[in-house]
């Protein structure tokens, strides 16, 4: 039987041998391209917009919207997000539906528009490499780097109207 440090050391010099003869072969390859992402645009944030990511966790935005209904004292709260984070958006708008007092939005106060946004490429090293590449390859490419359409929604969330009774509780805990 042989020692594990041995299986491990034939692994990792396989492991080298194919990154090594991959690069060889992959010098004329579209996907070694670096490409990057712009963000979508939006405009300048007020203090009661929420702009929502994929990069935070959802416990920030829930505390934050906590923090502007009632530190704060804002009536109103406005959640956006785009692409892959409106998932997030709707699953905080119900969140705060069941525990935070806020009164379900109207059907004109859940907004769904569109955003374009571009992939940035090294246009250099494309063109060198798009020469050597098919017609259908090049419009794929092409295609891929134009801008694209995303979609995006807003939802506004409106704090519920306290009774005169809890109000005046509210008042008495704050002094």
């Amino acid at each position: 039987i042989p020692k594990m440090n041995t299986v491990k050391r034939k692994l990792k010099t396989k492991r080298k041998q194919k990154t090594e003869e991959d690069k060889e072969t992959n010098t004329g390859d579209i996907s070694n391209i670096s490409v990057t992402k712009n963000k979508a645009f939006h405009i300048p944030a007020l203090t009661n917009d929420v702009y929502i990511t994929r990069n935070k966790p959802m416990i920030v935005y829930k505390k934050r919207i906590e923090r502007l209904l009632y530190q704060d004292n804002f009536d109103t709260v406005i959640l956006y997000a785009a692409g892959a984070a409106i998932n997030t958006a709707v699953k905080l708008y119900l969140y705060c539906v069941k525990y935070l007092n806020v009164k379900k939005t109207q059907p004109g106060e859940i907004i769904t528009y569109s955003v374009p946004v571009k992939n940035n490429a090294d246009e250099e090293k494309l063109n060198e490499l798009l020469k050597e590449h098919s017609q259908e390859e090049r419009t794929s490419v092409q295609n891929s780097l134009e801008s694209k359409i995303i979609s995006a929604i807003a939802i506004k969330l409106s704090r519920k109207a306290f009774s005169p009774k809890v109000s005046k509780e509210i008042n008495e805990t704050l002094k």
